[in-house]
């Protein structure tokens, strides 16, 4: 084990430098020292114990960290646990996820200045990305990850390949459980990461069959009685746990030897690589940035803090007045009834002998003074939050806001300071997206097999070769950016109105764009049918343009919007710099498209002057002919006609 310096009150620094020993016994020594530097920081995690135990009100009292100063009886069972009145914090904080969840952002792939390949490999990767946030339930892990961010400060969402699966692994980490060196996150990100986990022994050796006797004699090399705790329960349980670390070392510089990574527990070594990426293998959001500690952040629990406990003190002199002083009474002169006298019977008579009547005297319970204050209390939380108290309530919204775009939109115009939050949950999403990219192209130099399977066309599934698709930031130019999932409102009324009135705005609007814009669950199968025609025709366009496939058009199908779509596909094309071979193939569909249509309107010509009968034209459905049919001679003059 390294040396203490006493003087400097830090291990040696050369100690801690366990990336770059060669040697795994002296690396193991340094990742103990370091590990158990920085995991000496128990004012933080004495700080999250306690903002837990406030968003989920439960052995909350003056005894807990950070509320030894209030002195407040929220005892409801001493031998369980207690709680405030009034969970003011919670209803913040779930406001505040719920409506930074509802945006619902996805992550777009852009090349700049990319060829067909490159248009084609990222649409690959963004269905890709689509579908692994839909199977691994990212989207139920982001509700989380935002959830810890207000508690503590942070959230975080790792996401590495599986071990032995090829598969991508999501898991939400607890704040708690990640470590940094806080002298370098004043001014920087970190360089050196350390992810803490308790895992079953049983579980661990199935992993790694080879170090069963060294794991079977592992123990914690950090507080474990702190960690257990936090969790409200001072024992293992039934499983023998061992406490696993995961550390990482970035590389200094693109292509520097010194990223490492690390598996280990504290008298062994599982997994050791070298580390090329210049990111750890995290997604973070934070709701706040620390000015002392930009890594961590600071979160809406401690904003909150104070405001809560405020308001629960003030809840508790309500409750006490309302206990004491709301009994009512009967005054009445000495000796002028008995006791017996008064009772609550309806139509009893009270006897009296004096000057003066019993008099019944309900007292006023709580001041109003007192009401306008806790309400007051909860105009401060909500402000704190970056959120109007209108806003929060429903109150207080002027007329007019016919749709629920016009309101989202005032709720942003007064809640300005939330802006950022919902930005930042942006980058958020993009940091996912290059992480799934990351851990998929891991997967794919472990095994140059590894294939895909993204959503196609018309409800189908394509698997695809990982090479085929996948961008490499090392040598393809593209950005990820987040995306709204919807420029319209999500409740069904209010989108309905939103695109009855883009309609009266744009007249030319098919109705298959109309219900493409709805999106709603309900109306899928009608939608598939609205644009059949369109989707067909688009497919075979893109089949044209990729692998020259040559698909004659129908004369069933919507041939002027087949020919609208080729002739922006060919422009967009010549551009990108597809071969000419396969522009000739789609330039070729294109008048054979524009022959049907010309026969289709000269039929419909004959058809109108009364040349030909209607059914003597094949229909496309539509109402228009499908071919041009012979004329009918008109008849001779002085010729029967029978």
């Amino acid at each position: 084990m390294a040396d203490f310096d006493f003087a400097s009150g830090h291990f040696a620094p050369t100690d801690i430098y366990w990336w770059l020993y060669k040697d795994k016994r002296k690396a193991l020594e340094a990742l103990n020292a370091d590990f158990k530097l920085l995991t000496d920081d128990n004012q933080r995690l004495s700080a999250y114990e306690t903002y837990a135990s406030l968003y989920s009100n439960r052995r909350v009292d003056p005894g807990a960290p950070l509320l030894a100063s209030y002195e407040a009886k929220w005892a409801i069972d001493r031998g369980k646990y207690t709680r405030c009145p009034y969970n003011l914090m919670k209803q913040v904080i779930d406001e505040v996820s719920s409506r930074i969840i509802k945006t619902h952002p996805r992550a777009q792939f852009i090349t700049h200045g990319g060829d067909i390949k490159m248009q084609r490999q990222a649409e690959m990767m963004e269905r890709w990305n689509d579908s692994q946030v839909y199977k691994l339930h990212q989207s139920e892990k982001f509700e989380s990850v935002i959830l810890d961010a207000c508690r503590y400060g942070m959230g975080a969402l790792k996401l590495t390949p599986a071990y032995r699966e090829n598969r991508i692994d999501a898991q939400r980490v607890y704040a708690g459980n990640l470590f940094v060196d806080l002298q370098e996150t004043i001014f920087d990100q970190p360089t050196r990461l350390h992810h803490r986990r308790y895992v079953p022994k049983n579980a661990l050796k199935l992993f790694f069959p080879k170090k069963g006797t060294e794991i079977d004699r592992a123990s914690s090399v950090s507080d474990h009685e702190r960690y257990i705790s936090y969790y409200g329960h001072y024992s293992q349980g039934t499983q023998d746990m061992v406490e696993l670390i995961e550390s990482w070392h970035l590389p200094s510089f693109e292509g520097a030897d010194d990223g490492r990574r690390y598996l280990w527990c504290n008298n062994t070594l599982l997994q050791s690589e070298p580390y090329v990426r210049r990111h750890f293998p995290f997604a973070f959001f934070t709701w706040k940035v620390d000015p002392h500690n930009t890594f961590y952040g600071t979160g809406l629990g401690e904003d909150l803090l104070g405001v809560h406990i405020d308001a629960n003190v003030t809840l508790n002199r309500v409750n006490t007045a309302i206990e004491f002083a709301s009994v009512p009474h009967w005054v009445y002169r000495k000796g002028s009834v008995t006791e017996t006298d008064i009772s609550n019977a309806p139509g009893s008579k009270i006897p009296f002998s004096g000057d003066i009547a019993p008099q019944y005297v309900v007292p006023n319970s709580v001041p109003n003074d007192l009401l306008t204050y806790v309400r007051e209390h909860e105009a401060r939380a909500y402000k704190i939050a970056g959120l109007t108290s209108a806003s929060a309530f429903g109150e207080g919204m002027p007329s007019g806001l016919e749709t629920g775009r016009a309101v989202e939109n005032y709720f942003n115009v007064e809640s300005v300071p939330f802006a950022t939050q919902l930005r930042k949950f942006e980058y958020f999403i993009e940091d996912v997206a290059n992480a799934n990219v990351a851990a998929g192209r891991q997967i794919y130099e472990a095994d140059k097999k590894f294939s895909i399977v993204v959503p196609g066309e018309s409800k189908t599934i394509e698997v695809l070769k990982w090479k085929e698709v996948a961008l490499d930031p090392r040598e393809d130019s593209y950005v990820i950016r987040a995306a709204p999932a919807s420029a319209l409102s999500e409740l069904p009324a209010a989108r309905i109105g939103e695109v009855e009135r883009l309609a009266m705005m744009f007249p030319s609007m098919s109705e298959k764009a109309k219900a493409a814009m709805l999106q709603f669950v309900d109306i899928e199968n009608h939608e598939d049918l609205f644009t059949a025609q369109v989707e067909n025709g688009k497919a075979m366009i893109d089949e044209a343009i990729r692998n020259g496939v040559y698909t004659p058009p129908s004369p069933f199908m919507d041939l002027q919007q087949f020919i609208i779509d080729g002739n922006q596909a060919e422009q967009r094309a010549e551009r990108m710099k597809v071969p000419e071979q396969n522009l000739s193939t789609l330039r070729r569909m294109i008048r054979r498209a524009n022959e049907l249509r010309q026969r289709q309107q000269l039929a419909s010509q004959m058809q109108a002057a009364g040349a030909i009968t209607p059914a003597a034209v094949p229909n496309d459905g539509s109402g228009q002919p499908a071919t041009a049919a012979q004329p009918q001679q008109p008849p001779q003059a002085n010729q029967p006609t029978g």
